[in-house]
């Protein structure tokens, strides 16, 4: 019940969203759908909000453009893929994904173009 508190309050984004519609239909752990999500995730936002980025990069000790590089490395340390195998529908996933409530939270408005460019990081 604590960790549902602390979601709810700290605004989660389109990471979640993603993990919302993908993790049961996959068969993958919440916990590691977020973690294989996050590094495109991070470079969309990127792309309209840097500034919310920078302080977590300088303390990957990288550049903000090599954060989402450096997730991913951490990614493959902590034995997490960076990519999906599988013939999922993805224009329909992203109409569902925009339909989250959590997208309203994301530090960056996305539109279809966005979500499919960050599923396509993902799924080959």
């Amino acid at each position: 019940m604590l960790a549902g508190l602390g979601f709810t309050n700290s605004r989660l984004t389109i990471c979640h969203g993603i993990a919302h519609k993908l993790g049961a239909r996959l068969g993958i752990p919440h916990g590691i759908i977020n973690a294989i999500f996050l590094p495109p995730v991070v470079e969309e936002n990127i792309r309209g909000a840097r500034e919310k980025f920078e302080k977590i990069a300088e303390i990957f000790g990288v550049s903000v453009d090599k954060l989402g590089d450096t997730l991913r490395k951490l990614n493959e340390r902590l034995g997490i893929p960076n990519e999906i195998h599988s013939d999922i529908d993805l224009e329909s996933i992203a109409d569902e994904i925009l339909q989250d409530r959590l997208m309203a939270f994301n530090p960056v408005k996305m539109n279809k173009e966005d979500v499919l460019r960050i599923l396509g990081k993902v799924f080959v």
